[in-house]
């Protein structure tokens, strides 16, 4: 006889693949065909995990139309089973897995889509921060500042893609009023993600805020991360553009500074 974690092992695989022969004689019948009993678990779990996709990318749902969501969202079920108790995160591999599905090659442009979605419920989901307190920095040497590390707010997200994915995704919102046309050789965007109260906001950045702001995230030193921003956009004012990340409540923390003094 299998044990208890083999039977529960069996009946998961069996919710979303076609593995049901292996579990079938250990689902009492009282007086229901095992396998119709199976079906009722497996339509509920397919069910709810189709709602929490549409929910998170709806986008990709008004763009390939509601069948073939469905279908897409019946594959992916099917093939990345949940490996985490927490639904929210059930659609993390769901860009990856677009990236990979043959039938919706014709539109390249759609795993972007789902990474900006993605990120945009990663950042409604994320911690809160304070913002940056002034006075700190101001008990720092200003000679001492490049060697600062600088804190990111831990709801922003920043996403490259050679596709113009904000508008496509801007022109599929409920409240759009514009022209819904979208040029895909427009250029490619720099997105700062970001969250604002409950809101969460998707900007168009500067290739040289991107860097400033992608090396901060990684942990480099203010220094390094405006070397590196630089090197995109030598002529931008970057002085300026911290200070309007701080304002912003992207750059929310003084890490660390050389001597200690942050």
């Amino acid at each position: 006889m299998p044990s208890l974690r083999e039977i529960q092992s069996a009946f998961g695989a069996a919710l979303t693949g076609d593995a049901e022969r292996g579990i079938l004689p250990w689902i009492a019948s009282a007086g229901v065909d095992p396998a119709r009993r199976l079906s009722i678990y497996r339509n509920n779990v397919f069910a709810n995990y189709r709602s929490t996709l549409g929910q998170v990318f709806p986008v990709v749902a008004r763009l390939v139309g509601p069948d073939f969501f469905r279908r897409t969202a019946g594959s992916y079920i099917a093939q990345c089973p949940s490996q985490c108790g927490d639904l929210n995160r059930y659609g993390e591999r769901f860009p990856g897995f677009l990236a990979g599905y043959r039938p919706a090659a014709a539109l390249p442009y759609l795993p972007d889509v789902a990474r900006l979605e993605w990120l945009i419920e990663e950042s409604f989901q994320a911690a809160d921060h304070p913002p940056l307190a002034i006075e700190r920095l101001a008990r720092i040497d200003p000679e001492d500042y490049l060697g600062l590390r600088i804190r990111v707010h831990p709801a922003c997200r920043l996403f490259h893609s050679p596709y113009p994915v904000r508008r496509i995704w801007r022109v599929n919102q409920p409240d759009w009023q514009g022209e819904p046309d979208v040029d895909l050789s427009e250029h490619a965007e720099w997105l700062l993600v970001r969250r604002e109260g409950f809101e969460v906001r998707v900007e168009t950045v500067s290739p040289a805020e991107f860097a400033l702001l992608a090396g901060l995230s990684c942990g480099d030193s203010l220094g390094a991360a405006l070397e590196a921003a630089s090197r995109g956009d030598a002529a931008v004012d970057l002085a300026d553009v911290s200070a309007r990340h701080v304002a912003g409540q992207t750059m929310v923390d003084v890490v660390a500074s050389p001597h200690g003094g942050a």
